[in-house]
């Protein structure tokens, strides 16, 4: 049985399909998230071509009468982004959830600039704990080594 808020959301997106936009309203338990066939994110490897994608909306947008009103009018938005061809996924992608080295790609950075900014913020053996741990865990991206930095290493 469909609930008033699904409803809501399903008339909405009835109007956006008549308006002729490329992006859907979708409901994840009390959350609404945006649909649509999207150009690949920059910072995920192997997609070339446009495929189904989700959008998350945030914290704005809840499964209510004004969250509904909101994610449409974001559809909207996306959909002549799309349209006009100057979507950008830096506009909608929080980049604090991605992992430094796709971050890095993604902003347009080497990730050894980034590294050099960490090294610069943290102490230099808390640099080099993570340093190995997200060697443990990448694939291809870092340096097999590394090695103290001497102007540091005496914090």
């Amino acid at each position: 049985m469909i609930d008033a808020i699904d409803k809501k959301i399903q008339q909405a997106n009835e109007q956006l399909k008549k308006k002729g936009t490329r992006v859907i309203i979708y409901r994840r338990d009390n959350r609404l998230w945006l649909r649509g066939t999207l150009p690949p994110k920059p910072h995920i490897q192997g997609k070339d071509k446009d495929y189904s994608q989700f959008v998350s909306l945030g914290n704005n947008a809840i499964a209510s009468d004004k969250g509904i009103q909101y994610a449409a009018t974001k559809a909207r938005l996306l959909s002549a982004q799309l349209l006009a061809g100057t979507f950008k996924w830096e506009d909608w992608i929080d980049l604090d959830k991605i992992a430094p080295d796709r971050a890095a790609k993604f902003m347009g950075h080497s990730l050894s600039v980034h590294l050099q900014v960490y090294r610069a913020w943290f102490d230099e053996s808390v640099y080099i704990a993570d340093y190995q741990k997200a060697i443990a865990n990448a694939r291809n991206c870092y340096p097999t080594t590394v090695t103290p930095n001497p102007k540091l290493s005496n914090r």
